[in-house]
């Protein structure tokens, strides 16, 4: 007889999923200021104010633009990171899809550098000019 399969240590892995929620949020608002220092022009970042008496502000979502890609992510009710991918042609969005955190965190990477490549390409021909 089959005998139900469980993870190999599921304690181990529930106490690492909960751990990671807990962090997500001071993860994201780190991560979003960082963005916002180093691409100003780039970056918005959503802030969600709490409390009644006591107002307290949190980081509830980043977005980092560009002109065809845009990088959105944000927290959810549960403490869960969300990210998603816009691809745009002459300011319509054509596509949004959720993607997996470290596909996000590629693509951005990614889409920084080819932007970065792009920069350097016509500074570098103006400098021979």
């Amino acid at each position: 007889m089959d005998q139900p399969t469980t993870p190999p240590n599921f304690d181990l892995d529930a106490a690492w999923f909960r751990q990671a929620e807990q962090n997500s949020a001071g993860f994201l608002s780190r991560f979003a200021y960082l963005l916002k220092e180093a691409l100003p022009q780039h970056t918005t970042i959503a802030i969600q104010s709490r409390g009644l008496f006591k107002k307290t502000t949190e980081v509830v979502g980043v977005k980092v633009a560009f002109e065809n890609d845009c990088y959105s992510m944000q927290t959810s009710q549960h403490g869960t990171l969300s990210t998603l991918v816009e691809k745009k042609v002459r300011g319509v969005v054509l596509s949004t899809r959720p993607v997996a955190v470290d596909a996000w965190m590629k693509g951005l990477f990614d889409s920084l550098h080819q932007h970065t490549q792009q920069a350097t390409a016509v500074v570098n021909l103006l400098k021979n000019m």
